[in-house]
Formats: structure tokens, C-alpha cells, sequence
């Protein structure tokens, strides 16, 4: 479940990033966990949220804190 392979990989650009993307990345990266484990993800995608960082980053952040839930 790891989108970053290492830190040192490419350059990282802070862009303004949606967390309701980032947020269905991280489910579908999940999904199969969540299916294994008989349990139930929902998510409410509104309002859009959005902060500064880089995308890959929020994703793997909320991939951990899924994986870490389920």
C-alpha cells in the first residue's frame, strides 16, 4: 500500500491539492483491505476541500491512516 517509493524520487511541487481526490485514491488503494476484513469505508465527498502540498503525499498520509483503521 505504498505510493511513495522514496522521498528522494523526482522533485516534490507544493500545488493546491483536493482532498476529496486524494481521499477516493487512498479508498481505492485500500478497497481490497476494506473487502478482506468484511468492514465498511464511506465517504462524504462535499464540500470540496482543498490544501497546499503535494498530492502523493496526502495520498500515502490517508493510505496509512486508513490501512492503520481497517
Amino acid at each position: 500500500m505504498s505510493v511513495i517509493r522514496t522521498m528522494s524520487e523526482g522533485t516534490s511541487a507544493s500545488t493546491r491539492v483536493s482532498l476529496k481526490v486524494c481521499v477516493g485514491e487512498a479508498i481505492a488503494i485500500v478497497a481490497a483491505a476494506v473487502d478482506a476484513r468484511q468492514v465498511q469505508l464511506a465517504f462524504d465527498s462535499s464540500p470540496s476541500i482543498f490544501a497546499q502540498g503535494e498530492e502523493r503525499g496526502v495520498v500515502q498520509v490517508l493510505v496509512n491512516i486508513l490501512g492503520n483503521a481497517i
